[in-house]
């Protein structure tokens, strides 16, 4: 498990990509997404991974989270 702050994760997509891949983690939080609805989910996709967001409002700079899809979790709980 781990956590990073990432300045925008759409143009760091693949650092992201990289980084997971030399360092497999189940679960990866991420602050500073910058994300909003204009973003899909494909864009920011991590191999064997689902990714929970919480998209960027006008004054936020939202998170998501990035679980291994061999866990079973409820989104509703996050």
């Amino acid at each position: 498990m781990g956590t990073i702050n990432i300045n925008s994760v759409s143009k760091h997509i693949d650092e992201l990509r990289m980084f997971v891949d030399d360092n497999p983690l189940d679960v990866l939080a991420i602050n500073e997404t910058k994300l909003d609805s204009y973003i899909p989910v494909t864009h920011v996709s991590l191999s064997g991974h689902t990714c929970v967001r919480n998209d960027r409002t006008k004054f936020g700079c939202g998170v998501c989270i990035y679980i291994r899809n061999t866990i079973t979790f409820f989104k509703n709980l996050l």
